[in-house]
């Protein structure tokens, strides 16, 4: 209770210091309850509007406590106050792939290749289609994802794979030779 009492005086003096709210979440989540928790992060959030890691972990613990469209409506919130942030697209899209809501997952990580065209989102963008077994489409993207980002070997490594799995041995070494030749290291 000491502790809660000084950690809500430091959050209420300084409440837009994100690393108070992280360590008065993580006190919650050793010693306090569910709702505690919530309450902790519900404040931050409001506090620290920019801080993924704080939205990530307040849409964690809704999902985790069974309320998916909580956790899908903070990570809504979080979109608009972090446009373009990797984390919060695939936060958003391991949320939706694991409820086994493949389509709204595609949406999604249509979106991140819009909003946030990163090489991580490339890679979940084939690796979602793999795990489908849609090949065109997963071809499709790691092609275009190569094009985007010349220098990231994981899209390289997936596409050879892919050549492999459909005995395509000739297309897959030249991958693999394209990919020594842009990623050396």
């Amino acid at each position: 209770e000491t502790a809660r009492a000084i950690y809500d005086h430091a959050c209420e003096t300084f409440p837009s210091k994100k690393s108070l709210w992280l360590r008065r979440a993580q006190m919650e989540r050793k010693h306090g309850t569910a709702e505690t928790l919530e309450n902790v992060l519900s404040k931050a959030v409001r506090f620290c509007r920019q801080s993924d890691i704080l939205w990530l972990m307040y849409a964690k613990h809704k999902w985790v406590q069974g309320n998916v469209p909580a956790a899908r409506q903070i990570l809504s919130e979080a979109f608009a106050c972090l446009p373009g942030n990797e984390q919060i697209y695939l936060a958003a899209v391991k949320l939706e792939k694991e409820n086994d809501h493949i389509d709204l997952a595609r949406d999604v990580l249509k979106k991140a290749r819009d909003n946030a065209a990163t090489e991580r989102v490339w890679m979940k963008s084939a690796l979602l289609e793999r795990e489908c077994k849609n090949e065109i489409e997963e071809k499709n993207l790691l092609v275009s994802g190569i094009a985007k980002f010349p220098k990231f070997p994981k899209l390289y490594l997936m596409l050879g794979q892919l050549y492999q799995r459909e005995n395509v041995w000739s297309e897959a070494k030249s991958v693999y030779l394209e990919a020594l030749k842009n990623c050396p290291e």
